[in-house]
């Protein structure tokens, strides 16, 4: 299930970028794509290829690498402070490499060709910086987890199962727990036939 999970990231990610960055242009985003595949050798072709290769080094940046580093380092051993700052760094620098992306896009013909540099620059920065926080969670999770847990459906859904069953437990538990007020106590609905006379 992992396997499926990877392949979702890689084949979703270039269109959660492309639209994010787009104004969500959906149609485009997979207009581009189409593109990368049947055009020659050109300079869209070199582009879809760098893009491609930014994908992987995102991939490599905050799956595979906390992944291996969880062999030799794994998160229970590592300190404090390597714990907070590694998966910031390789969020950091996953950051930078989805705003080339980003730009690349630009220059790939696809759904950002017809935007202007200056304003693909502002936005790319300001989706780079976006996706942050995610890449610092799965890198986090990766190294914590192994990469099999993260992206595996399964466990996804017995860990979504267990939390909502501790969630309505405690909600149970808080409204037993509830003393009932006085007003409730004493108040008795008038029947309807009582109120007919």
């Amino acid at each position: 299930m992992a396997v499926f999970g990877s392949i979702f990231y890689l084949g979703g990610f270039q269109i959660l970028v492309a639209v994010l960055a787009s104004n969500g242009n959906f149609a485009d985003s997979l207009s581009w794509l189409k593109a990368g595949f049947t055009e020659g050798l050109g300079g869209r072709m070199i582009a879809f290829v760098l893009a491609d290769l930014c994908l992987f080094g995102i991939w490599f940046l905050v799956v595979m690498y906390p992944h291996d580093l969880r062999q030799w380092l794994p998160w229970d051993r590592a300190t404090k402070l390597s714990r907070k700052l590694l998966p910031a760094w390789l969020a950091a620098a996953a950051a930078v490499i989805t705003w080339i992306y980003i730009l690349l896009l630009h220059f790939a013909g696809g759904p950002l060709a017809s935007t202007s540099m200056p304003v693909l620059l502002v936005a790319g920065f300001g989706v780079a910086t976006l996706l942050v926080p995610l890449y610092q969670f799965m890198a986090m999770s990766c190294w914590r987890h192994g990469r099999e847990a993260v992206f595996d459906p399964v466990r996804w859904r017995a860990a979504f199962v267990k939390v909502r069953s501790e969630i309505k437990d405690a909600r149970r538990s808080y409204w037993r727990a509830r003393p009932i007020p006085r007003e409730a106590l004493y108040y008795t609905p008038k029947r309807r036939a009582d109120s007919d006379l």
